[in-house]
């Protein structure tokens, strides 16, 4: 096994070169074997494997049944978390302080605020056969890829707002993609391993009073897998919100597309 420079960004990756009989119309021409292969790329040639794992879904995307109540449209309120339903019921039934009791105790202090994130995925395999239908090209919902973690420059950056804010904290919109399986940490304040994608433009919404929500759409431009993704408030620089390694990771080749929807909640009451 030798490396191999992609010629558009110049990125190491791992090849070895496939003889004539290897190559069939599903090769997309590729002349050297990329990023390890995924569930739905190993099993191109057996609809009927793909059919047997995944759940035939037309509006949001086909999705492996032991993901289901990992996916957005399943998506439990932050309300619904098993401690604050238990205590929620202790104090609508028992007493209202133990909330307050609760976590006095625990963390030496009552808890009105909690700020967490999550991030969802939705993969379109432009090369793929449909195995329900058997039409080119179909979107795989992938769900929940990654949660909780926000940085603590976003912590700083709030913080400072609230003393003299600026157009700039209504733009957390910007999405990125990397290649690193480097871990998580707070103290983060961008990609460690870019793909050289242009951030793009997420749809910016309100789920609810507590939720904030961007939606971005990457266009794969090589054959590569997607480990880390960034939430950002600018084309370039300023503040990293989110660092979120991606898993199941994305494996992509040229005209594929991902969707990744953002949310951030701010927890009023916990």
């Amino acid at each position: 096994m030798t490396q191999l420079l992609t010629p558009d960004r110049g990125v190491q990756v791992p090849f070895r070169r496939l003889s004539i009989a290897e190559l069939d119309t599903h090769s997309r021409q590729h002349i050297w074997q990329g990023p390890p292969r995924n569930l739905v790329e190993q099993n191109a040639e057996r609809p009927e494997v793909l059919r047997a794992l995944y759940v035939r879904d037309d509006r949001y995307g086909h999705y492996r049944f032991d993901r289901k109540h990992l996916l957005l449209q399943y998506q439990r309120s932050p309300l619904d978390a098993p401690q604050q339903r238990v205590l929620r019921f202790l104090r609508d039934h028992v007493h209202q302080d133990i909330p307050r009791w609760y976590y006095e105790k625990v963390i030496g202090h009552d808890l009105h605020l909690g700020i967490f994130a999550e991030l969802h995925m939705q993969h379109y395999h432009a090369h793929f056969r449909d195995p329900f239908t058997g039409e080119m090209g179909w979107w795989e919902n992938v769900g929940l890829v990654s949660p909780k973690k926000v940085t603590t420059a976003f912590r700083d950056y709030m913080v400072d707002q609230l003393q003299s804010d600026t157009t700039a904290w209504g733009d957390f919109k910007y999405h990125e993609v990397g290649l690193s399986t480097a871990a998580e940490a707070n103290t983060q304040t961008g990609l460690t391993t870019s793909t050289g994608i242009a951030r793009v433009v997420g749809t910016q919404t309100e789920v609810t009073a507590d939720v904030y929500r961007s939606v971005g759409t990457v266009t794969a431009d090589t054959a590569e897998t997607w480990e880390e993704h960034g939430f950002f408030n600018a084309s370039t620089g300023p503040v990293m919100m989110d660092r979120n390694l991606i898993s199941p990771n994305a494996v992509v080749n040229p005209s594929d597309t991902v969707q990744f929807t953002y949310s951030l909640t701010v927890n009023a009451e916990a």
